[in-house]
């Protein structure tokens, strides 16, 4: 097969196919071949082809549209070329992006697309600055959030020193490292010893165990006492109820009481006796002496005085720090500046790239050069149409639809007739005749498009048709006289276009039949 791609001659052979596989031999050259050539060795892998004709047509590795994806446009096979709905041989190339109707949508509108190679390369230029001024931006708005953060707590714990009169009023004029070196050496000064800390914090905690042993005795000291009193005054009760059992004893003998009688008033007056001498006894004898009580008092103040004072022993520490706050906040925060410090000077230092105002006017130009290539896009499916168009009105036996206008129908995928007064397109044409005639409007008109925006040449400048005369021949013996005559203006419309592309446009082009 012998081609051209822009003004680089290819002509490439491939080994005879066996029965079970295509091999992936290839003798690929830049001139043309010798008449009655065949290669008997190979001077190149298949894939090393491929990616020769990828650098011809201008794809990159970047893009999705390599030459072979693009050979739907160049191969008018015969499954295709009767069928009233499909019109590019997707299926045949097997490609995953060709199962999706969107992808398959997308990219014939992108290899329709003019200035395709100026738009691929301003989309690139702008995606790229775009990426920088993002970036850019970011590192802005992260090291200003690390410098606010900064000098928001600089500054507080500045004014925080100068308050408790710890740093004078002019540290305010140095620089961040200096302020943060003397808050430094405000915490080597004044900081509280560990151990003294440790030893006040022991005292504390064992004064705090004596405090609660001697806080519960004596609790259950008064709970007895509260006890026994309810006890002495119920005892007081009961002696205050049978004390007219005296009385009575002692006039029982004159009042001639029985024997039974005089046996219960004796046993009153007996537990009267018992209990004015539990009463007398418990009066008497305390639970817990006066002295113990007054002894535990005694060292629960002692307890109470020393904790007082040990608590105050460690607020006049913090005091020398500061009057109103405490020592460790300094600490904490001082730790956490040094920490935004390093942060903020990392940020500063990081290398960069600086989005400039140049920038930004680069970016107007590439986004208004790609609104005028957009606007041209806008265009395509008119010039497209007007290319087929070109083709169709060179027929003469499109049987009944003679004086159509054509019309691509990216998103439906086919070729559509209009009769030019109704805003439906013809569904059907009838005749596989029709349809024949319909796939040769499509592809001579697709590459007449081509011809016509040569900046959009990114498709071979060759096409495969296979058996056109399958309307008319195929498994008949009865071929009618007006066959013979739609086949010859088949030929005749193929012709055409091969006279506009050598005589008109000063070009060439392969035609495989």
């Amino acid at each position: 097969m012998e081609f051209q791609i822009g003004d680089k001659f290819f002509a490439i052979a491939r080994k005879k196919p066996t029965v079970d596989v295509v091999p992936p031999e290839v003798w690929l050259q830049h001139e043309p071949f010798a008449e009655h050539f065949y290669p008997t060795v190979n001077n190149s892998h298949v894939n090393d082809a491929r990616r020769e004709l990828d650098k011809a047509f201008g794809y990159k590795s970047d893009k999705e549209n390599f030459y072979r994806l693009c050979f739907v446009f160049n191969a008018l096979t015969e499954n295709i070329l009767t069928s009233p709905y499909d019109f590019l041989t997707f299926k045949f190339y097997g490609i995953d992006m060709f199962e999706n109707k969107e992808e398959r949508c997308n990219f014939v509108e992108s290899v329709l697309t003019p200035d395709v190679e100026q738009f691929r390369k301003i989309n690139e230029e702008l995606k790229d600055l775009q990426e920088k001024k993002k970036k850019f931006d970011n590192y802005k708005r992260r090291l200003e959030k690390e410098t606010d953060g900064f000098n928001e707590l600089l500054v507080e714990l500045v004014n925080m020193c100068i308050d408790a009169q710890l740093l004078k009023e002019n540290v305010k004029g140095s620089s961040d490292e200096d302020q943060i070196v003397a808050l430094k050496r405000i915490l080597e000064e004044n900081m509280i010893p560990k151990e003294k800390m440790d030893e006040c914090d022991k005292e504390f905690k064992s004064l705090q165990e004596k405090h609660s042993q001697i806080s519960l005795q004596l609790a259950n000291i008064s709970r007895a006492r509260n006890e026994q009193k309810e006890y002495i005054k119920s005892l007081g009760l009961v002696e205050d109820s049978l004390k007219p059992v005296e009385v009575l004893y002692e006039k029982i003998n004159d009042q001639g009481a029985n024997m039974w009688t005089s046996h219960v008033v004796s046993s009153l007056k007996s537990s009267l006796a018992k209990i004015s001498s539990n009463k007398h006894q418990a009066e008497v004898l305390p639970i817990v002496s006066e002295q113990t009580i007054q002894s535990l008092t005694a060292q629960l103040k002692f307890i109470e005085d020393k904790m007082e004072m040990i608590t105050k022993q460690k607020g006049s520490l913090y005091q020398q720090v500061n009057n109103l706050r405490l020592i460790g906040f300094l600490e904490s925060k001082v730790e956490e500046l040094t920490q935004l410090w390093q942060n903020k000077k990392e940020k500063e230092s990081k290398k960069i790239e600086i989005f400039v105002e140049e920038d930004a006017q680069r970016i107007s130009v590439l986004e208004k050069a790609k609104d005028e290539i957009e606007q041209k896009q806008l265009n395509i499916k008119s010039e497209l149409n007007e290319c087929i168009q070109h083709i169709f009105d060179g027929f003469q036996h499109m049987e009944h639809y003679e004086h159509c206008y054509t019309k691509y129908e990216i998103e439906q995928e086919r070729l559509m007739l209009n009769n030019g007064k109704s805003i439906f397109n013809y569904d059907t044409i009838g005749s596989q005749s029709n349809y024949m005639f319909l796939h040769l409007c499509f592809f001579l008109g697709i590459h007449r498009y081509f011809f016509e925006n040569l900046n959009v040449r990114h498709i071979g400048q060759f096409l495969f048709i296979d058996q056109p005369s399958i309307p008319y021949y195929a498994g008949s013996e009865n071929v009618k006289t007006t066959d013979k005559e739609k086949l010859l203006d088949a030929f005749a419309g193929i012709n055409r276009f091969m006279k506009y592309v050598i005589e008109e446009k000063k070009n060439n082009f392969k035609l495989f039949l």
